[in-house]
C-alpha cells in the first residue's frame, strides 16, 4: 500500500471531471466524503437492504478521525448522480491493527455520502463478511486491504478492485523471505432493484480473489487497475506480481 497522499475526495471536483451529455459542469462547494466524527460507518449488509448489522469497527470508524489516502472515484454511466469512492481507510487500525478498503457511495451527485467498508475485515461477522474469501485471508494474518480502483458497467454494477495483505517481515537486505501473505481481489456491488437506477451499486454481491502472494518467497501482488467494456460487459483487471529476488510479472484477468 502506497502512503503519503492524503484523501481529498471533493464532490465539487467530481462534478468537474468532465461534461455529461455535452454540457459543461459547474464545480460546487467542497464536501467531506468520510464523516469520521459523531457519525458511524454503515455495513454492506445494511446498505444493501438486508437488515441491521454493525460492529465495533464500523462504530469506531465514525468517530476516530484517522486519515484516508490513495482515493479513487467513479460515476455511474446510467445515472451520474450515483457515484462511488474508495480509499485506504486507516479508521480500522484501533480495532483490526491495520488499514482497510473504504467504500463510499452517494446518490445525490456527491452532496452527501454513505461511508462503509469492504466486507471481510477483522471483526466483521456479517453474512457478507464471513462469506468473503478475504475473511479466511484475514484469519491467516492478511489484516490490510487497500489500493482501491473502481469501474462501472452499463447495468448499474460497480467493480471494486484492490489488494489484501500483511506487511511482511524484513530478512536483512535480501528481501528473499518477507512472509507476505495476501491477494488481489475484485468485489461486485449491484443495484438493489435493477430497474431503479437510484439503487445502483447499493447491494454488495461478492468478492473474488484473482491472485495470491507466495508465502515466504518475497512475492507481492500490487498496482491493481480495472476497466469495463461498456458495450459487452467484459471486466479487465490487471495487476503487478513483484518478486523481490527475481523478475516482475504483470497479471491480467478477464471476466
Amino acid at each position: 500500500m502506497r502512503s503519503g497522499r492524503i484523501l481529498g475526495l471533493l464532490a465539487g471536483a467530481a462534478a468537474a471531471l468532465g461534461s455529461i451529455g455535452g454540457y459543461a459542469q459547474t464545480a460546487g462547494p467542497n464536501v467531506r466524503v468520510t464523516q469520521d466524527q459523531n457519525s458511524i460507518y454503515v455495513s454492506a449488509h445494511t446498505m444493501g437492504g438486508s437488515g441491521a448489522y454493525t460492529d465495533a469497527v464500523l462504530t469506531r470508524c465514525g468517530m476516530d478521525r484517522r486519515m484516508q489516502n490513495e482515493p479513487t472515484i467513479a460515476l455511474d454511466p446510467r445515472n451520474p448522480a450515483v457515484r462511488t469512492a474508495g480509499s485506504n481507510d486507516y479508521c480500522t487500525i484501533p480495532n483490526t491493527g491495520d488499514a482497510w478498503a473504504g467504500f463510499y457511495r452517494s446518490d445525490d451527485s456527491g452532496i452527501t455520502w454513505v461511508d462503509s467498508l469492504l466486507p471481510g475485515y477483522k471483526g466483521d461477522t456479517s453474512p457478507e463478511g464471513t462469506s468473503s474469501p478475504i475473511h479466511a485471508m484475514v484469519a491467516g494474518g492478511a489484516l490490510a486491504a487497500g489500493d482501491p480502483v473502481q469501474a462501472w458497467d452499463a447495468q448499474g454494477n460497480l467493480f471494486y478492485m484492490g489488494n489484501n495483505f500483511n506487511r511482511g517481515l524484513p530478512d536483512g537486505n535480501s528481501f528473499r523471505t518477507r512472509d507476505n501473505t495476501g491477494d488481489v481481489w475484485v468485489a461486485t456491488y449491484a443495484p438493489i432493484h435493477p430497474a431503479d437506477n437510484t439503487t445502483d451499486c447499493q447491494k454488495y454481491l461478492r468478492t473474488v480473489i484473482l491472485a495470491q502472494h507466495t508465502f515466504d518467497n518475497g512475492s507481492f501482488n500490487d498496482k491493481p487497475g480495472i476497466g469495463v467494456d461498456q458495450n459487452h460487459g467484459n471486466v479487465y483487471a490487471p495487476c503487478s506480481d513483484f518478486h523481490w529476488s527475481g523478475c516482475t510479472r504483470y497479471l491480467f484477468s478477464l471476466s
